[in-house]
């Protein structure tokens, strides 16, 4: 029995070192050792060096076929076939090229004359012993004592595998392509507040993003890593989770790769090939060049996949997977130059990464400012304005792919726009030796064409000047109709007009114009009270025009005999010389101010709740939705902002209207007034009703003393309080 034991020991011995000697196996190499994809090539498939179950291998590698020239000395997990590390990515070698190991460490060489390593490990503390690949997939590099000098774990390329961690500061960069595995522009980056998924410097996906991503504390991250339960960026010395998104327990090999793709995998092997568990970003048109330059990118509705188009306007130039301008005079911009800047509309329902993880360089500006900010600015690629705030984004360095705007979260009210550039006209052909060749045909017609410019030139001037005369005379004569003083208008009437007020009552009454309230067409607006006590709006005209009489009395002719539950009576008016004014009545005791104050309230509240059929008037039942109520109710609070610079423009207003613009969300923080300024008014009909001056209590009081039953909307109420029963 002895004997057959010490045989079989015997034999295993030998075959453990037939196998080292002929390299088809080794956990250990040591140093003054060199190896090659052809050395190994016929016995390992080019692997010279296995873990103790080989479970994981390294040797010089070509991630494509046998025809690639392209080799990177790589450690592989054997039954995916997955490369975890490499060494060279930016520096590949032939495959002649060769790894070397001294007592100085690991360098990768291209094999001939000249033997500077393309890839070396850094300056080490002591002597290699060894060299060791590990069942985890950790290469290290050993003294004599087995202590570490140096480890693959604390270099991580585009992948960390079970129980490695990946520490704040460090990234995993994503790899070119499947073939290439050079550094790309995608990149996983592991900050203090989190995960975060950058292309070319710019944030466009975080971790906590994930639908399955749990917060569990607010501890500052310290390292990401890869456990049996799921994927967790640890904190407080690793030993409390911040977030978390947990998986399926499984001891299998799991990664997590930044992939080419530009989204961050988790993925295991299962049976015999490798399973995604996680994804993000989630929609693939969220990552920021996944369909070239300045492409749209939108999802079929039958599948999951990606399409990709240009937008009006643009054609793709398929060589550089870029969407270009399809009028030749304009291109994208390759210098800075100012002055020959156009930008080109992409138009609305479009999103940009960007925008939604940074702020804007600018609020309250227009948008032809914010084109100025990127013409100034040799960086800026294009600009994305958001019409409700005035805000301006600008694209610095690089212009990723659009997206369809398909969630809440996007922003709805963005428009883009393309920086390009204007092509100059090319100069004449200059031949060689700078001599000019000039036709005959020129000789003889350029007197010809000379003696006809001047007479052309001579008649254009004598014309010019007879147009300028009849103008001076035209002007003169529209100027005196324009000017007009008090007695112009002792004859004009308007039915229903109350008064005419003379300038000096209006002075007094506005403190001589004090407290400018607002602008609008031809002038601006000014705060004022009347002897009565009646709050009041003056219009002060500066701006007359050609045709100011004429204006200014279609004006209050026009606005004098309107009745709007929404539209504030005029008072009056007054016309003294180059002076005319209107007179708005702004807050009176009468039932206007009721239908003024509470209606505005009675929206904001319905748009809280999501009720907008209640503004509805009911005899609109049956032909309005309240998709289209709720537009018009969003398209009104936006206008009565608090703040003047959050209102929309009446250009805005018009496009949201029209569905050219997206219809702007209102801000609930600046239409808060309108609470206070409801409870004001409320006080002050509890008053007057009790003086019996008003019956009005408002809309919840009428709408319970309905003895018909029937269903009386506020805006229905409002109108008749205003104008009468229609």
């Amino acid at each position: 029995m002895r004997s057959v034991f010490l045989l079989l020991l015997f034999f295993c011995l030998y075959h453990l070192f037939v196998s080292v000697s002929c390299g088809s196996f080794k956990e250990f190499v040591y140093p003054n050792f060199t190896a090659s994809n052809l050395r190994f090539i016929d016995s390992s498939k080019g692997a010279f060096l296995f873990s103790p179950n080989s479970i994981f291998k390294a040797g010089l590698f070509s991630p494509g076929d046998d025809s690639s020239s392209d080799f990177y000395f790589s450690i592989i997990h054997v039954d995916s076939d997955s490369t975890i590390w490499s060494s060279n990515r930016d520096s590949p070698v032939s495959r002649a090229g060769k790894m070397n190991l001294s007592p100085q460490g690991i360098s990768v060489i291209e094999d001939g004359v000249n033997q500077t390593p393309v890839w070396s490990t850094p300056v080490l503390a002591s002597p290699v012993h060894s060299l060791r690949l590990t069942d985890s997939g950790n290469l290290l590099l050993l003294d004599r004592l087995n202590a570490s000098l140096w480890e693959s774990f604390r270099f991580p390329t585009d992948t960390i595998v079970l129980g490695q961690r990946l520490p704040v500061g460090m990234f995993l960069s994503g790899s070119v392509s499947r073939y290439n595995l050079s550094q790309g522009d995608y990149k996983f980056v592991v900050v203090e507040t989190g995960g975060f998924m950058k292309w070319r410097g710019q944030n466009y996906w975080k971790l906590r993003m994930h639908t399955q991503a749990n917060v569990d504390s607010n501890f500052p991250v310290e390292f990401l890593t890869v456990t049996t339960s799921g994927l967790a960026l640890m904190g407080r010395n690793g030993t409390t989770a911040v977030i978390r998104v947990p998986l399926p327990p499984s001891s299998d090999f799991r990664v997590a790769k930044m992939d080419p793709s530009g989204q961050f995998i988790v993925s295991r092997f299962s049976g015999k090939s490798m399973v995604t568990e996680i994804s993000g970003p989630m929609d693939p048109c969220q990552v920021p060049l996944v369909c070239g330059k300045l492409r749209v990118c939108h999802l079929d509705n039958d599948s999951e996949n990606e399409s990709c188009s240009c937008v009006d306007g643009m054609r793709l130039d398929a060589g550089k997977n870029t969407c270009v301008p399809v009028n030749q005079s304009l291109s994208l911009p390759v210098t800075c130059e100012g002055s020959n800047v156009s930008y080109f509309e992409l138009g609305h329902g479009l999103s940009y990464f960007s925008t939604r993880f940074t702020d804007p360089v600018e609020h309250d500006i227009e948008l032809s400012t914010c084109h100025d900010l990127c013409s100034k600015n040799c960086s800026c690629l294009g600009v994305f304005y958001e019409n409700t705030s005035r805000s301006c984004y600008l694209v610095k360095d690089s212009f990723g792919s659009l997206s369809l705007v398909t969630n809440s979260k996007d922003n709805h009210d963005l428009i883009g726009y393309a920086k390009l550039s204007v092509k100059k006209t090319n100069a004449p052909h200059q031949p060689p030796g700078g001599k000019t060749s000039f036709p005959l045909i020129a000789l003889v017609l350029l007197p010809c064409s000379g003696f006809f410019l001047v007479i052309a030139l001579g008649f254009l001037w004598w014309r010019r000047c007879a147009v300028m005369r009849y103008s001076s005379i035209r002007e003169k004569q529209a100027t005196r109709l324009g000017s007009f003083g008090s007695g112009d208008l002792g004859s004009f009437r308007i039915p229903g007009l109350p008064r005419k007020f003379e300038f000096e009552e209006l002075e007094q009454a506005t403190e001589n114009f004090k407290l400018q309230i607002g602008s609008g067409g031809f002038g601006a607006v000014y705060k004022g009270t009347l002897p009565d006590e009646t709050l009041i709006a003056v219009k002060k005209i500066t701006n007359h025009g050609l045709n100011g009489r004429q204006e200014f009395c279609t004006e209050i002719a026009v606005i004098g005999n309107i009745r709007h539950a929404n539209l504030v009576k005029l008072r009056g008016f007054c016309a003294r010389a180059e002076e005319n004014h209107q007179n708005n009545n702004s807050s009176t005791t009468t039932t206007t101010s009721s239908g003024l104050v509470y209606f505005p309230l009675y929206a904001l509240d319905m748009h809280e709740q999501g009720s907008y059929m209640e503004l509805a008037d009911p005899r609109l039942e049956g032909r309005v939705t309240s998709q289209e109520v709720a537009k018009l109710v969003r398209i009104a609070l936006c206008c009565v902002h608090e703040e003047p610079a959050l209102r929309p423009t009446m250009a805005a207003v018009v496009g949201m209207f029209e569905g050219t613009i997206p219809v702007g969300n209102p801000r609930m923080e600046s239409l808060n007034f309108l609470r206070f300024y409801g409870l004001r008014f409320a006080e002050s009909s509890i008053v007057q009703g009790g003086n019996g001056e008003s019956d009005n209590m408002g809309f919840h009081r009428r709408e319970s003393s309905n003895s018909g039953g029937s269903r009386q909307s506020a805006s229905y109420v409002a109108s008749q309080e205003v104008s009468g029963p229609r």
